[in-house]
Order: C-alpha cells, then structure tokens, then sequence
C-alpha cells in the first residue's frame, strides 16, 4: 500500500508540474516581439529594403521590442522622467538591444549622437487592445467589449489600425420606385402611393420598380456587401421574388392610386408604366420592362414582414453603378409565377406612412488608399 503511494504521488506531480509549464509556455509564446531597425537617423519598423514609410512601434503589454542594427553610430534611449528607462548603444559592435515593455503608453526615445533629428516611440497598448473598426469607417484601439459597445467590429487581440481597412456602412433610402400595371395601352402607374407590387391580381401582371441614389459613395469605393431590405405589408401566396437589374432609366411621376392601390391610378407625366419609362412619350423596348434576364438576388416571400435579399451579384450591381453611376436604373421587382392570380406581394414604398418600413439597401464598403500618380508629361 505505501508502495502504490510512493508511486501516485510523484505521478500526480509530474502532470500537474506539466500541466503548469503547458500554461507558462502558453503564455510566453503568445507574447510578440516586434523588430525596430535602426540605420542613418531612422528607427522603423520596416527594413528599408522593404521601402515602406518610416513607421514606429504599436505592440501589447507583455511584447519585446528588439533594436537591430543596420547602419551607423547609435543609440536608444529613453527620454529622461519616461515610466519606462534604458539607453542602450547600437552599432557594429553591439547589434542588438531587447526590452520587454509591460506599462502601457507612450514612450519616447532618441538618439544621443543624433538628438536633433533621430527620435521615435513605442506605444504599448494595453493587455487584450486591438483594431476597432467603428461604423463611420474609422478605426481606434481598444477593448472588445469598449469595441462593440459603440457599434464597431473588433479585429482581434494585437491587431493595428495601420495593418487593416475598415468597411463604412451607408443605410439608403429609395430614391424613386413605382408600379408597372400590365396594360396594352399604359395609362396606369402609381409613382406616389404608399405601396409597390409583385405579382399577379386579377386585372394583369404587377411588377415594382425601385432605385437608390449611391452618389454618397465614392467612385472609387471597393463595395464589399449590398443587402436590400422590403416589407411586405399583404400577402397572397408563397412565390420566388426576384430582382432584375433594370436596362433602362424610368419615372416616378405624381400619380397615386387609392384604396388597396392594386389597380394603379391613372398614369401622369413622368410615370413609368407597363409601355412608358416615362410616361407619355419614351417606351421600354419590351412592355413590361427591360432587364437582365438572370436575376441579381432572390427569395421566397410567404408571409408579411421584412424581407432581405443579397448576394455577390446584388453586391456587383451597385460596384458597377457606384463606379459608372450614369447605368445606375436600379432593380425590377418580380415574381417567378407570374401565371396565378393567387401570387400577389404587396411592398411599403418610400412613400409609405411608416418610415421604418420603407425599402433600405444597406451597402458596405472601403476605400483603398489614394497614391501619386506620374503622368507622361
């Protein structure tokens, strides 16, 4: 019995003693050093064969920093009452320097031969900081949870705003949208009701119309998603609803159907209808609407509520329209079964009395850094 003790005990030990080193070695290796080349009267982050910006270092608390040598007569020095002190010479003879940084802030440091023209900092973020991308686009250090607290998106522990491109957000109202009302003759539109429609009634096919203005997003944006939001108010039926990219440019004039609104109101100048972009005198090529033959985005709508459609093609119409905004027609709003009067969806319009019903296409982007541009001349 003492025997079998004997044995457990150092046994148990042993995988405790090993579980503990797991830890430690957990914990050091997830600490980071960070290289600070120095040469003429620089210190950067880069080496300057990588021909990058001169750039001082962002690191955590618990990261090493390691002065390298490259060039010349030098030091590093810690500017005099920092929390953080050393003065270390770096040259041919001495190549290297490593400090561990554990106090969070801003540390300055110089040159003693080169006072005058060859300084720097070490900013040390605190323990758990990273890149907070914020909702206008703009990109801050911080804490998750400081992060999402104001809406931002947190890039990870150790992350640097200069390492990543945030995505700005634009929520966008209609610009226009309408009803096209099947007629052979199109005298029937709703440029200001309440509602569109996708569909079939008893009277004929329906089709909504609808655009957005993207002017507010630059031209040259990278857009990286596009989600377009409806609220279907009534319902009849389970059906596809499609989005079309539109052909051709097309109104939204002062007619406004009463009642259900199903039936459209009498087409006034300006008025896309079934015949007319703009009523009375410019056509579609096809009644009825011209447009892409594949849809750019689609979804089953079965029910009342908000209804969202994306997709990489949706995300493609609005880079193009965005980059050339004079092709910018915005989408034709259909059914799949365009045979049954049983299929019938009824959307809120930019019009409709509850604002936050109203159609948003909600686009994400970034902007990619401008640079010089040598012209022939």
């Amino acid at each position: 019995m003492h025997g079998i003790k004997a044995l457990f005990f150092p046994v148990k030990m042993r995988v405790i003693l090993a579980l503990a080193f797991a830890c430690l070695a957990s914990a050091l290796f997830a600490q980071k050093k960070l290289v600070v080349y120095v040469y003429n009267t620089q210190f950067s982050i880069y080496d300057p064969a990588e021909k990058k910006p001169v750039t001082a270092a962002i690191i955590n608390a618990g990261d090493t920093i390691r002065w390298q040598w490259l060039q010349g007569d030098h030091t590093t020095t810690a500017v005099e009452g920092s929390p953080e002190q050393w003065n270390v010479v770096i040259n041919a003879s001495n190549t290297f320097f490593e400090r561990i940084f554990t106090t969070p802030g801003v540390f300055e440091y110089y040159c003693i031969p080169h006072a005058s023209n060859m300084r720097s900092t070490i900013t040390v973020l605190a323990a758990g900081s990273g890149a907070c991308c914020l909702p206008d686009g703009s990109c801050i250090t911080s804490g998750q949870g400081d992060c999402e607290a104001q809406g931002g998106v947190y890039k990870g522990v150790g992350t640097l705003c200069e390492s990543i491109t945030c995505d700005q957000t634009k929520n966008l109202q209609a610009l226009k949208d309408n009803t096209l009302y099947e007629s052979a003759n199109g005298t029937l539109s709703n440029g200001k009701g309440s509602h569109f429609f996708a569909g079939r009634s008893n009277n004929g096919i329906r089709r909504g119309v609808l655009a957005f203005d993207l002017s507010s997003i630059p031209t040259h944006a990278v857009i990286t998603s596009v989600q377009l939001k409806l609220y279907c108010n009534n319902n009849n039926g389970s059906d596809i609803v499609n989005l079309h990219k539109a052909l051709q440019n097309w109104g939204e004039g002062n007619s406004a159907a009463t009642g259900q609104e199903t039936n459209g109101a009498t087409a006034l100048a300006g008025d896309a209808t079934w015949v007319h972009t703009f009523f009375p005198s410019s056509l579609w090529t096809n009644p009825g609407a011209d447009f892409s033959a594949l849809p750019s985005a689609s979804r089953e709508v079965s029910s009342t509520g908000i209804f969202a459609w994306s997709s990489a093609q949706l995300t493609e119409d609005v880079q193009h329209w965005v980059s050339e905004p004079a092709g910018n027609f915005g989408w034709v709003v259909k059914c799949t079964n365009e045979n049954s009067t049983d299929i019938l969806k009824r959307f809120s319009s930019l019009q409709n009395s509850s604002p936050e019903n109203r159609p948003v296409l909600t686009v994400q982007y970034n902007l990619p850094p401008l640079g010089a541009c040598c012209l022939p001349n």
